[in-house]
């Protein structure tokens, strides 16, 4: 298994980009990853993948 951690900047900061964290999970879910943890409310996720990453 394969853990990435995503750190995106600016959102759910200063009132631009809002995003529920939940529609985060989801949207990292819809692309294939399992295990999705986020941390607090500012984009930081910890994802995992059973499969070896898809590179396009």
């Amino acid at each position: 298994m394969t853990v990435f951690i995503g750190l995106l900047r600016a959102v759910n900061v200063g009132g631009t980009a809002r995003r529920a964290m939940a529609d985060l999970k989801a949207s990292c879910h819809e692309i294939g990853f399992g295990d999705k943890a986020t941390y607090v409310q500012i984009g930081n996720i910890v994802l995992s993948l059973s499969k070896s990453p898809l590179i396009r």
